[in-house]
């Protein structure tokens, strides 16, 4: 496909040239591609400048480019259209960004496409004043969710949608950085942090660290890494010394993200493809591939909690039985540890842990509307079968199935 008249196109670096490395079985070295087109716009009547310089670039796994695109805009206002083209089996987020002057004047939260959908129109992006938050961490506050990282040159703390700049300020222990608001505050204490908006002090702040980890079986090994650009990695392997260091950003080449830290570290190359962990079954999101020394090594990486937050589930069976016609039975996972919807007459919540091994959900509690006796019949399975379940799997129809300790499928359901 063209690009939208007067851009400039990247490629997404697909001509990188890994020799010597052997290629995943299964995976195709080549993707189709997909078209994905849009429009650009903001709700201010704000004119653009002359030299304003329309940025939208596309990115996969750790952050991978797939293809940017760019656009003078040569004095033409919002909506701006705009056109680029992603693997079609990829995950991929969309980031919109207007320049001019050497700097962000509008940017856009990222756009998730998800994959397998051909051509997207995304509509029209509508985009907030003022450049993106890097190198953002993430906390989880009790209920709410708190973002500290840096937008442009400025330390900046986001708390439910709204920003506000604070800078380094003197602190007994920990890094502290606060606003002209004495009253609002985030004070890093490691894995903890305090943070207060205008004199209100949130319950203390869990820390979501960005690690990535991948593993695999026979011969054992294992990859940790943090942090996205020059990332830094620990690789460690039985009977072989670790290795350690810094992967520069990763690419994508020949359908995978890569990083590559050769000559004196490893190449790893990791597909968005289902893998199961070949001790325990557990599935993951991704296939990873691990040369170090000649020796290449395959296992699992990702979070398997990625397989099932960001959806709403709906249920299509309950232990063999089918449900009641009209009935909406669901299921909906956080990243708190927490599980809730409807078991088609009340609403129920739980817990759930995920082990090396499996999935584990707490015991339901539930409201206690009354309903036709065949809905309370069926909600008292739907809430024993949660209790039964011991792991969870992903079939080649996308369906998820919760499992039994035995393996049997005690609940099917599908993404609405």
């Amino acid at each position: 496909m063209r690009s939208a008249p007067g851009s400039s196109r990247i490629p997404g670096l697909r001509t990188l040239l890994l020799a010597g490395v052997a290629a995943w079985p299964g995976v195709a070295g080549a993707q189709d591609l997909g078209d994905v087109t849009g429009q650009a716009g903001h709700a201010a009547r704000i004119a653009l400048p002359d030299d304003a310089v329309l940025t939208v670039a596309a990115r996969g796994l750790r952050d991978a480019l797939l293809d940017v695109t760019t656009r003078p805009t040569g004095g033409a206002q919002v909506p701006l259209d705009f056109a680029l083209s992603i693997p079609a089996g990829v995950t991929a987020r969309i980031n919109v960004t207007i320049l001019a002057h050497g700097s962000a004047l509008w940017h856009a939260a990222p756009v998730a496409v998800a994959p397998g959908q051909g051509a997207v129109n995304l509509g029209l992006v509508m985009l907030d004043p003022g450049a993106a938050m890097t190198g953002a961490a993430l906390y989880l506050c009790g209920d709410t969710d708190v973002t500290f990282g840096m937008v442009a040159d400025q330390f900046t703390l986001l708390v439910d949608g709204a920003r506000y700049p604070v800078d380094p300020v003197p602190a007994a222990s920990g890094a502290r950085f606060a606003a002209a608001d004495p009253g609002t505050f985030f004070w890093s204490r490691g894995e903890a942090a305090l943070v207060s908006v205008a004199g209100q002090t949130l319950p203390e702040c869990a820390a979501l660290p960005a690690v990535y980890t991948a593993r695999g079986n026979d011969p054992d090994w294992s990859l940790i890494v943090a942090g996205q650009d020059l990332a830094a990695y620990r690789l460690i392997r039985r009977d072989a010394p670790e290795v350690a260091g810094r992967f520069p950003a990763a690419v994508w080449t020949d359908g995978a993200a890569v990083w590559d830290a050769r000559p004196d570290g490893p190449l790893v190359r990791m597909h968005e493809v289902l893998c199961h962990d070949s001790m325990t079954a557990m599935p993951y999101p991704e296939q990873v591939e691990v040369t170090m020394d000649e020796e290449v090594v395959t296992g699992c990486g990702g979070d398997p909690r990625d397989l099932l937050t960001g959806t709403d589930w709906h249920v299509e069976d309950i232990a063999g039985a089918g449900l009641i016609d009209g009935a909406r039975v669901t299921l909906a996972f956080d990243l708190r540890g927490r599980v809730f919807g409807s078991s088609g007459c009340n609403t129920w919540f739980s817990g759930y842990a995920l082990t090396g091994e499996g999935l584990d959900i707490g015991p339901a509690a539930s409201t206690r509307m009354a309903c036709a006796p065949a809905l309370m019949e069926q909600e008292t399975q739907f809430l024993a079968a949660l209790e039964g379940i011991a792991g969870f799997d992903i079939d080649a129809t996308g369906a998820l199935r919760l499992l039994s300790g035995d393996g049997t499928t005690l609940i099917t359901a599908r993404r609405d």
